[in-house]
Formats: C-alpha cells, structure tokens, sequence
C-alpha cells in the first residue's frame, strides 16, 4: 500500500507498474508509481515540450 502525498490517502497496491499515472480515490490528483515494493507515489508531472 502506498500513501497519497496530497491528501495522505491510503491507496492499496493493485499490481501498479513503475511510470503508471494513476489517480488518487480520495483528491483525485494524479500520481506517479515510481516504486513498487514497497509502493510508492509522486505527484504527477507532465514532462513540457
């Protein structure tokens, strides 16, 4: 399970790979995995152009 950094939403590990954007069932907000075990979040960014 990992944690939401914006709302610190308990979010349940769900077989997520590394670089899936996921969104956070509490605020919303979009994240990032950036690991897997154990499972952790980052606030997404899309990269600019």
């Amino acid at each position: 399970m990992g944690i939401c950094p914006e709302c610190h939403a308990t979010i349940m590990d769900e077989g997520f790979d590394i670089g899936e954007v996921i969104e956070c069932p509490e605020c919303g907000v979009e994240l990032e995995v950036v690991g897997v075990e154990p499972l952790d979040l980052e606030l997404f960014e899309e990269e600019e152009k």
